[in-house]
């Protein structure tokens, strides 16, 4: 059974592609070294966390711009997995 939230914070400013995203979102949420740096990765890295997460996240909406369609899907994998999301 999961525990308390664990608080992670996502600043996305200056992210202008999906490597410097995954990247950034592999030292954030503290990935292991063979984390696959795409969608389906951060869903099975994430899962085997066994934890509980709160993600509070800046400037999305340039990522968005940046990235397109792929942000507002990493957007859906986050909840998918039942993460609760806060776009500041």
């Amino acid at each position: 059974m999961r525990g308390m939230a664990v608080r992670k914070v996502l600043d996305f400013k200056g992210i202008r592609d999906r490597k410097e995203l995954h990247k950034y979102l592999k030292d954030v949420l503290e990935l292991p070294d063979y984390y696959g740096n795409n969608l389906d990765a951060l869903h099975d890295c994430m899962e085997e966390k066994k934890e509980t997460f709160w993600i509070i996240i800046y400037h999305f909406e340039e990522l968005k711009k940046e990235l397109g369609e792929y942000a507002e899907i990493l957007i859906q994998v986050f909840t998918d997995m039942g993460v609760r999301i806060e776009l500041m």
